[in-house]
């Protein structure tokens, strides 16, 4: 008899490789955990839309811009069944009006098929943040993936001169395709 990590067939290999007549989706993988997906995939983000708790603190001091156009890129370079590893890049007309760009690394734990949960560290730099100093900033984020688009909830707190106000922000991803 086999072990448990061995699987029914007491070949420790064939618990983790597809036979030629199974599929990928039923193959028992070790405590579930399947390898990461070889393919590479590049989304465009479309900036988005914010919502600013201190509505009339944003408004006196002209930060109250929540149509944030914009486009950036997202490169998923690790997808598992635990979490999805990114790198990313873009642009978006913020809160102040003025152009912010992004660009940095974020993992977002997968909950169950559809949600995930994660933070994206990011260097920014725009003249409405950090007196127009660039910076570097840990972005909560969560996800849901509605297969063709993913919809994207970040939230920005109020924090000293870098962030005077708290902020959410929703943008879209799709695919551009995988390689």
């Amino acid at each position: 008899p086999g072990s448990v990590a061995a699987g029914a067939g007491g070949n420790a290999a064939s618990a983790v490789r597809p036979s030629a007549t199974s599929t990928a989706a039923s193959v028992d993988y070790p405590q579930g955990i399947r390898p990461a997906n070889s393919r590479l995939q590049l989304n465009l983000n479309v900036f988005g839309l914010s919502y600013h708790t201190d509505r009339a603190g944003t408004r006196d001091r002209h930060l109250d811009n929540e149509l944030n156009v914009g486009l950036g890129l997202n490169y998923e370079f690790h997808n598992d069944a635990l979490g999805v590893a990114t790198l990313q890049t873009g642009f978006f007309k913020d809160s102040g009006r003025n152009w912010t760009k992004i660009a940095g690394a974020g993992y977002q734990y997968k909950l169950g098929e559809r949600w995930r949960l994660g933070a994206d560290l990011l260097a920014i730099h725009s003249p409405t943040y950090n007196n127009g100093r660039g910076f570097i900033a840990p972005i909560p984020r969560v996800t849901y993936d509605f297969g063709p688009v993913k919809v994207n909830l970040v939230y920005v707190p109020r924090y000293q001169d870098y962030n005077r106000f708290a902020v959410f922000g929703l943008y879209f991803s799709t695919p551009l395709g995988a390689w």
